[in-house]
Formats: C-alpha cells, structure tokens, sequence
C-alpha cells in the first residue's frame, strides 16, 4: 500500500487500485493481518518479503520498497519470527 496524498495505491497479486483513503487508516484496519507500515508512505504485507537490504524492501512482486529508519526495528522484530527467503 502506498500513499499519494489523500490516495492510496492498493497492490494486490492480480491488480493495483487507487482509492481516495488516509493510509493511517487502512494501517489501522489491517495491522492484525501480517501488514506493517516500513516508511511513512507505505504499508506491506510481511508474507510478500522477499529480503531487506539497507533501507530497501524487496517484495515478491519485485517491488522495491523504501524502509524509514523510524520502522526499521519494528520490521525486525516482526519478520525475526518469519523465514523470509529469496524466491
């Protein structure tokens, strides 16, 4: 999920959607599925990690991410209980 303003991009595995919403809100709505804020526009789902290099998410789409330093050591501790492997 990333954030444009007062729009958000919504990325699924088969389509990508702009809808006029906060991304703290869907953060909210989707924090107790494996969704994490890494960096003050975006959202990911944990399970589409691929690897983390810097301050850089690689998902499974291959999607680069940007990861602030602010939530790094949230993302940490969260994926430290997943095996996230190169796929």
């Amino acid at each position: 999920i990333k954030s444009e303003r007062n729009y958000v991009h919504l990325v699924t595995a088969h389509n990508e959607l702009v809808v006029k919403h906060r991304l703290g809100d869907l953060e909210k709505k989707f924090r107790s599925q494996s969704f994490l804020r890494v960096h003050k526009s975006y959202v990911v789902n944990l399970a589409h990690i691929r690897r983390l290099e810097g301050s850089q998410l690689w998902l499974t789409n291959d999607k680069v991410v940007p990861v602030s330093e602010s939530y790094r050591t949230t993302l940490l501790e969260r994926v430290s209980g997943f095996s996230v492997e190169d796929r």
